[in-house]
């Protein structure tokens, strides 16, 4: 991507599920980075834990991809589950699910333009 794409271009990386070295590594050469974290993150294991935590707050999407990664035992997922994901992320970063629904909507209309 570095030889096609501006560094100021702004990116989201749709569910994230990688590693510090891989959150570093994209903020360093993409500064515009957003990291998208899915219901997926339920099934997160310490490294993954390890990167959402150094995800900077103004880097950090919630996503549902519906209707894939379901919650619960629903047949499907919804935007309804956003929820779901925000408390997941909240438990995991310590912080409020207030905090964490507050800085990223505002993640998200900074990303759209929105």
């Amino acid at each position: 991507m570095k030889a096609n794409v501006a560094p100021t271009q702004r990116i989201h990386l749709h569910c994230f599920t990688g590693t510090v070295e891989q959150v570093v590594s994209w903020l360093e050469t993409f500064p515009k980075c957003y990291f998208g974290v899915t219901g997926m993150v339920k099934e997160f294991d310490n490294f993954q834990k390890t990167a959402l935590r150094r995800i900077p707050k103004g880097h950090l999407l919630l996503e549902t991809d519906a209707p894939y990664f379901r919650a619960r035992q629903a047949s499907a997922s919804t935007p309804a589950f956003i929820g779901e994901v925000a408390i997941e992320v909240s438990r995991i970063r310590g912080k409020t699910v207030e905090e964490v629904l507050e800085f990223t909507s505002a993640n998200t209309r900074i990303l759209y333009q929105i």
